[in-house]
């Protein structure tokens, strides 16, 4: 199973949502592979809380996909999505 996540970072009790989601993801047994689109604090730094989450660092994420500019974007493993991006 698969499995994409559009959850809310903008504000702390957003957060707080987005990681009870992110915790819960081991108690499904049969997951193969997780995506996240996340609405990112418009403050572009404040998006650190989903590193633990993400493959690379031990979590279940294999590909995040932030709107607003974050400096977190590898283009390997997180993605900035292109709406609400100022140029």
């Amino acid at each position: 199973m698969h499995l994409v996540l559009v959850l809310n970072g903008r504000e702390p009790t957003k957060v707080a949502a987005a990681q009870a989601w992110l915790d819960a993801l081991p108690s499904f047994h049969r997951l193969k592979g997780v995506a996240v689109v996340l609405l990112g604090d418009e403050a572009c730094s404040a998006n650190t809380w989903l590193l633990p989450y993400l493959k690379s660092r031990g979590g279940r994420v294999s590909a995040a996909f932030i709107i607003y500019d974050t400096p977190l974007v590898d283009d390997v493993e997180v993605f900035q999505w292109p709406l609400g991006v100022a140029t």
